[in-house]
């Protein structure tokens, strides 16, 4: 685990301030450094990684337009049009016309994006199965249905609090992960 170099910063120290219960406290900040391994290791180090993203998200969604996968993703229109453009270039994504409005344009995975979308996810599960493969049966169920709970609770009350615009400034940017 990285630790912060500054004190004022570490998640464990945070949580102890800032919930009274030190066992949730020492939950929320072992999420908090895994989600932080997970920014810096899949999103900041991997090229590619933003496409992927939208890719994951149109495969598990469906069919959207753009703007819609925007607004999913919680981010920029212009920013997913790059990716999305080169998506669509490389084969994995493509673009239709919508048939309830022929002015706009529909994005779905292809052939090759739905084999590219499952080669991802393969791979993150094999990396997590490496990890969690000594540990006990039971630890592994509890693990499982925790984060499953956890996961479900978390995206629920990011989509309660994603703006009622696009483009509007969500809560999370510009903090630090």
């Amino acid at each position: 685990m990285v630790q912060a170099t500054d004190p004022r910063l570490a998640p464990h120290a945070i949580a102890r301030e800032t919930v009274a219960d030190p066992a949730t406290a020492e939950a929320i900040a072992a999420l908090v450094d895994l989600m932080g391994v997970l920014h810096r290791t899949r999103i900041l180090h991997q090229q590619g990684a933003p496409g992927r993203a939208l890719l994951l998200q149109l495969a598990k969604a469906g069919p959207m337009r753009p703007a819609d996968l925007a607004k999913s993703m919680n981010l920029d229109q212009s920013t997913v049009s790059r990716h999305v453009t080169h998506l669509c270039e490389t084969g994995l994504v493509e673009r239709a016309a919508d048939p309830s409005d022929g002015r706009a344009s529909l994005l779905r995975v292809s052939d090759d994006g739905w084999a590219q979308a499952r080669s991802i996810i393969g791979g993150r599960i094999s990396e997590v199965a490496s990890i969690l493969d000594a540990w006990p049966a039971e630890d592994r169920a509890t693990l499982g249905r925790l984060l499953g709970a956890f996961t479900t609770a978390f995206e629920d009350l990011m989509t309660q609090s994603r703006p009622a615009r696009a483009g509007q400034p969500t809560p999370q940017q510009g903090e630090i992960t």
